[in-house]
């Protein structure tokens, strides 16, 4: 996918998903970037797992659709930050 070269992608490659957890568990290193590719693979996989099981009659995606699921478990976390929960908490406090 072209959205996975985009320089906005690739600096998920520095976010640490589990922020410090690393610093106690050396073995604990995931980024957002492999959290957005795994998130991705397994919405296009659940899709195709409910079609083939026909959960839902009403449920039978167009290819724009399963390209538009995946690419949202693609994207989901584009606009985070280092430690974007903690800092989220401080902007909302400040602002009420």
């Amino acid at each position: 996918m072209d959205y996975i070269d985009t320089e906005e992608f690739q600096r998920l490659r520095n976010l640490k998903q589990l922020g410090n957890v690393c610093l106690v568990y050396p073995g604990a290193t995931h980024t957002r970037f492999e959290h957005s590719l795994g998130t991705s693979y397994l919405a296009s996989k659940l899709t195709g797992i409910l079609v083939s099981n026909k959960l839902s009659s009403e449920f039978m995606p167009s290819d724009f659709e399963w390209k538009a699921i995946a690419l949202a478990g693609l994207l989901h976390d584009i606009g985070h930050g280092p430690y974007s929960h903690l800092f989220d908490r401080k902007v909302i406090n400040y602002l009420q």
